[in-house]
């Protein structure tokens, strides 16, 4: 018996397409069926979702497949995931390898990729990590040609578009993602944090302005924090690497007293932060990959910002932060920063100067830490200013291409929040400006400094990290330190 809508056809009935990409069929619309990208997700910016069937040739496709039904409950689902094994590609995915994306995957892995982390030897994770798990998911594709794209148009002076278009394609494709945690395989889990981390990566690119990399780390400490529960199912160099980044970032979110990210479980306790900083990664090629060779200095700043809270910064104070004294613990922290050295068997001279770089730096917090809300003092002011000389010589003594420079963020805004000298601050413009590391990041910083500078030029109470950081609410600026 025909069906009613065959009954009513008035011409022979063509066969309804079975190939096309799930996004134009939910949309019906006709697809060109063009992989990894057609041409109708292109023109309306949507993320291109094929079926998983598809073969290898094809891998550049869908970063958010459809979901099996199930009916089993989220603790089932979570014990049955099996482990995953992540192979490097033999080839490129198809979405890195047309133009003009070919050009711009190539910037990336042979200028961009090699700026992104303090440590790129023995091996560049930013690359081989992130390629190893991009291919066949386009949501992280997109958000390694977006930062690609940032990174090309600003040394280029050329349009911004295609950096943004690559952008919303991976913003939407994770957002979607996201809402599906529970019933999503253990590699698609790993590529939303992949691209979640790369966007983070994005928003401290592109000198953003609105706080959008904090959204990205509080979805990342609790994607990362479910990780966690079942290790056993992930790539454990793959995990190493994702929590690396993740550290790095809450802990240079402590710039004023009043705001920073916690750290991923396990790693509260005074006792242990710089034991377990120290052992990540450790044995593996990408050991150092953010913190360099100064895991213990890193440790010390939420213990800093801690003290900061005991000595009346902040409007709360936290019960059972610390059982010392805080006098005590501020001793402590002196004795500690002032007795690091570099590792006997480091030769490199950039990790040795980023070292003492945040040497000098957490001397400043700690001063104005210890200090407390109050207006300062020609005491304070006199045991700040070495360490302003000598983090200036030891940034002027940086090498030009040293890696390193990418985690230079924090200590210069500390150091240019306590700058009262003119020659001072047009020696560390002048750095940020002449710098190799050609990122709208350090344009970004500098253009808040300015800011900054004529406000505490008005009133000195503004002096250090926290007056810096309530200047900056005051002209709704919310910067990315990273």
């Amino acid at each position: 018996m025909p069906s009613p809508r065959n009954s009513h056809q008035t011409g022979p009935l063509a066969p309804r397409s079975k190939t096309g990409c799930f996004t134009c069929r939910r949309r019906h619309k006709k697809c060109d069926e063009v992989r990894p990208v057609c041409a109708g997700c292109i023109r309306n910016h949507l993320l291109c979702h094929w079926p998983s069937s598809v073969t290898s040739d094809a891998q550049g496709s869908a970063s958010v497949p459809e979901p099996a039904s199930s009916g089993v409950s989220d603790s089932d689902a979570e014990s049955n995931l099996a482990p995953v094994i992540i192979r490097q590609p033999t080839v490129l995915p198809p979405l890195f390898r047309n133009e003009p994306n070919g050009m711009l995957f190539q910037h990336f892995a042979n200028v961009t990729s090699l700026q992104l982390a303090s440590r790129v030897i023995p091996e560049n994770a930013y690359l081989t990590y992130n390629l190893r798990i991009a291919a066949g998911f386009d949501c992280l594709q997109h958000a390694i040609l977006a930062i690609a794209s940032c990174h090309f148009s600003y040394i280029y002076s050329s349009s911004t578009d295609a950096s943004l278009d690559h952008y919303v394609v991976s913003l939407r494709g994770l957002t979607h993602a996201i809402t599906r945690w529970k019933s999503c395989s253990a590699m698609e889990r790993i590529v939303m944090v992949a691209t979640s981390l790369a966007l983070c990566q994005y928003e401290i690119l592109t000198a953003n302005t609105r706080g959008s990399l904090y959204h990205h780390l509080r979805a990342l400490k609790w994607m990362l924090s479910e990780m966690q529960k079942n290790k056993r199912i992930y790539d454990q160099d793959m995990l190493g690497f994702f929590i690396e980044q993740y550290q790095y970032q809450a802990i240079v979110s402590h710039l004023g007293f009043g705001f920073g990210f916690n750290l991923l479980e396990g790693s509260f306790e005074d006792e242990i932060t710089s034991q377990s900083l120290t052992l990540l990664n450790k044995g593996s090629p990408i050991y150092g990959l953010m913190f360099g060779r100064a895991h213990q200095l890193f440790a010390l700043i939420p213990r800093i910002h801690r003290l900061a809270q005991q000595c009346g910064h902040g409007e709360e104070q936290a019960a059972e932060q610390s059982k010392k004294e805080p006098e005590y613990e501020y001793l402590e922290l002196v004795h500690e920063i002032s007795s690091w050295q570099v590792d006997d068997d480091d030769f490199d001279l950039s990790y040795q100067l980023s070292g003492l770089i945040y040497q000098q730096a957490l001397l400043i917090y700690l001063y104005l830490a210890f200090h407390g809300p109050r207006s300062p003092t020609t005491g304070l002011i006199a045991k700040v200013e070495p360490c302003i000389e000598l983090c200036l010589q030891h940034i002027e003594s940086l090498p030009p291409d040293a890696h390193t420079w990418t985690i230079s963020m924090w200590p210069s805004l500390v150091t240019g929040s306590c700058m009262f000298l003119e020659s001072q601050r047009s020696r560390l413009s002048r750095i940020l400006t002449d710098s190799l590391i050609r990122f709208p990041t350090l344009e970004g910083m500098n253009n808040a400094l300015v800011i900054f500078w004529k406000e505490l030029d008005g009133d000195t109470d503004l002096y250090g990290p926290n007056g810096f950081e309530m200047t900056m609410k005051r002209h709704d600026i919310i910067l990315c330190v990273g």
